[in-house]
């Protein structure tokens, strides 16, 4: 939807060329940028309804594998950003617990609990420093490309 926006156009000409893809493709119109600013709301409302049309003429198949993977790509970061503050706990609170029993045993685990200590805060590092927003929206920028790459092909395609 954000590259749908008039309000974030930084390229109107690839917007149209956008713009007009859908249009064909779904037999939708959509919002100029005057209708657009009068009524943001609408607009967007207009924006995800044409978009999940589309999606619906490309579901996952052979022929979209790479708009279909660029999907779950984007899918799995915006969920584990959902979940980092939990994994960061729980990675956190093992690399204590592992260090915790290092430090109190004397037994043929010690080594064990040195690895799993050195795990845990290799993951903890993993949620904190590469699991950020950024890493989502350089995904969903991924999939965005991808998906208007495909609508550009279904249409090329449809009018041949």
């Amino acid at each position: 939807m954000q590259r749908m926006r008039w309000r974030n156009a930084t390229e109107p000409v690839a917007l149209t060329a956008r713009h007009d893809d859908v249009t064909v493709l779904t037999g939708l119109t959509l919002p100029t940028a005057a209708q657009e600013a009068d009524d943001p709301q609408r607009a967007d409302s207009d924006y995800v309804r044409a978009t999940s049309r589309v999606r619906t003429l490309i579901r996952e198949d052979d022929q979209h594998r790479i708009l279909a993977d660029a999907n779950a790509e984007y899918g799995f970061r915006r969920n584990c950003l959902g979940v980092r503050s939990l994994a960061l706990g729980v990675s956190s609170l093992a690399a204590v617990a592992a260090a915790v029993l290092w430090i109190a045993s004397a037994g043929p685990n010690v080594y064990a609990y040195l690895a799993t200590g050195a795990g845990a805060l290799a993951l903890a590092a993993f949620w904190w420093r590469v699991v950020t927003p950024e890493w989502v929206r350089v995904a969903a920028e991924r999939y965005a490309d991808h998906f208007f790459e495909t609508v550009t092909k279904l249409r090329m395609s449809s009018t041949s």
